[in-house]
């Protein structure tokens, strides 16, 4: 369970909510005899017990390459240590499973170059660690038929999970492969991980388990908070917007736009 409550928590407090999320990963495995290790999202939340902030790449990272998500990763894994995981964000477009066959196959591939050119411990920097599913509960996902019924169509729903899971796991069917490659690469898509958020909490994780829906890793944020009615602190604020040549150009992710706030004053 990776914990995100980021954008919900004011800083000064992080370091002893990633504490007490810490404490009880802790307690979690010595109850079930289990070795899950803690997953914040932020350095801060670390602060007290040597922890470092990880988790996926965010959606603005994803619009300054134009909202390319394959190639937002090949960056990121080019550049991160390679002890970081490789967890792509896959939802910039609404359309979970082409983005995440993309950006498999553009890691892969350049997993196989350099494996074939003697740099193994380079490649193992493009092993793709997992995938992320974060649509919104306001939209449904390209690869979701509608059934007209918002809990099985909306947002990150057991059939979008189900859906993605399959393309990963046959998708290297599809691939020029020689012979010597082809069981490397069914490994390769096969082991990649599902993580979904976005509104998770013990009710709707219960019913993706009750279901067997195949997901490896929950992202929890508000739930771990009462952030809600007068108190609600939940925001958003994406970049919709990046600049080209001076110019300013729409780059937002699908269910997002640019948006006036009178309440805010330009500072330059």
């Amino acid at each position: 369970m990776l914990f995100f409550p980021a954008r919900f928590d004011v800083h000064e407090v992080q370091a002893a909510d990633g504490y007490a999320y810490s404490i009880a990963v802790q307690r979690y495995n010595h109850d079930y005899a289990r070795m899950v290790g803690p997953f914040i999202s932020t350095d801060a939340q670390g602060d007290w017990w040597g922890g470092y902030g990880g988790g996926t790449v965010a959606h603005a990272a994803i619009a300054c390459f134009l909202g390319d998500t394959a190639e937002a990763m090949l960056a990121f894994a080019r550049v991160l240590p390679v002890n970081v995981p490789r967890i792509a964000l896959v939802d910039f477009n609404n359309d979970c499973v082409a983005d995440s066959l993309a950006t498999c196959q553009a890691m892969f591939n350049t997993y196989r170059e350099l494996v074939e050119a003697g740099r193994v411990e380079e490649a193992e920097r493009y092993k793709l660690y997992g995938v992320r599913l974060d649509t919104s509960a306001s939209l449904r996902d390209h690869s979701v038929p509608p059934l007209g019924e918002p809990s099985l169509d909306l947002g990150v729903n057991p059939r979008l999970v189900f859906n993605v899971r399959q393309a990963l796991d046959t998708t290297w069917e599809g691939w020029s492969l020689t012979p010597d490659w082809r069981e490397r690469a069914r490994h390769f898509c096969q082991s990649v991980k599902v993580v979904v958020s976005g509104g998770f909490n013990p009710e709707k994780i219960r019913r993706f388990e009750k279901l067997h829906v195949p997901v490896d890793i929950y992202a929890v944020g508000s739930a771990q908070f009462d952030n809600h009615g007068p108190t609600v602190t939940d925001f958003t604020a994406d970049v919709v917007r990046v600049k080209i040549d001076g110019k300013w150009v729409d780059m937002a992710k699908i269910g997002r736009r640019p948006c006036d706030n009178p309440d805010l004053e330009r500072v330059w």
